[in-house]
């Protein structure tokens, strides 16, 4: 099994004085330290794939407001992010897979044209593949949930699912379980749309849900 606690020393870069809620250094720092990323998201787009606006706003739009030291921190780990999937120096593989709701839950106007864009972009990167999961598609195994599982570089045979919910993330790494949701994962690669049909979609879809506070 994969030990968290050596992932934790994975990288120290967004190491400050006071923790930030709901275990989310961790998580991000576990992507950052990933060789190969699977998402599936039903609410939202994932934290690597959002412009910085909407980093900012998704943060702002939680339970509880925002502290001053997790925005301080944000424009670090958001660029952290994308720089895994964009530096051409080992990047990361990442596959995400996203329902059209999330695609809904933006804010509107000339940000979520940025929004779209940016996924399109993305999209196009070797490492990058992005597909969506019509209302069409009907039910499915992870209907409604939001997974990743994460691959490391020295335990390519051995994966670890991040599954993040309102009271913390939840890390699992029990071989039955995992072998259970890739399975899933699997399932959806083939029921989403393309990833030429899923760009085409995302620059189609008009999203107004999720606003500035």
């Amino acid at each position: 099994m994969l030990r968290l606690n050596r992932l934790a020393q994975a990288d120290d870069w967004w190491r400050a004085e006071k923790p930030v809620r709901r275990g989310y250094p961790a998580s991000t720092q576990m992507e950052l330290a990933a060789a190969g990323i699977d998402v599936y998201d039903a609410m939202l787009i994932p934290p690597a794939l959002r412009t910085f606006e909407f980093a900012e706003i998704v943060l702002n739009n939680q339970i509880f407001r925002a502290k001053r030291h997790e925005l301080e921190m944000l424009p670090q780990m958001h660029a952290a992010l994308q720089a895994r999937l964009t530096t051409s120096d080992d990047p990361v593989r990442y596959h995400a897979i996203l329902d059209e709701g999330a695609l809904l839950r933006s804010f509107g106007g000339e940000e979520s044209l940025e929004q779209r864009r940016l996924l399109v972009d993305l999209g196009e990167l070797p490492n990058v593949t992005i597909q969506v999961i019509p209302f069409t598609a009907g039910l499915h195994p992870l209907f409604g949930q939001r997974i990743a599982i994460l691959r490391f570089a020295d335990h390519e045979d051995e994966e670890l699912v991040l599954e993040p919910t309102g009271a913390g993330d939840m890390y699992m790494e029990f071989p039955d379980e995992v072998q259970r949701l890739r399975t899933d994962m699997d399932f959806l690669k083939t029921t989403a749309l393309s990833p030429e049909e899923s760009a085409r979609l995302i620059m189609e879809t008009k999203s107004s849900s999720l606003r500035k506070k």
